[in-house]
């Protein structure tokens, strides 16, 4: 019988959280600009923290 080896490993990016931040579609994002003026995304898995500033945001919602 062979153990396998188990190891923690998240595959988490910037490019993800911005297609999850585009995923919410045009008007979401522009809620999120004008109440926070820019976003910070924590991914619940590993803590990597990515911050996005307003002009990011609406560069992600021209992309829409």
């Amino acid at each position: 019988l062979e153990c396998a080896s188990i190891e923690y490993r998240c595959d988490c990016s910037r490019e993800r959280m911005e297609r999850a931040l585009i995923s919410l579609g045009p008007e979401e994002l522009r809620g999120i600009i004008d109440e926070q003026g820019g976003a910070e995304l924590t991914c619940r898995f590993c803590d990597n923290v990515q911050r996005f500033s307003r002009e990011e945001l609406e560069a992600l919602r021209a992309s829409c």
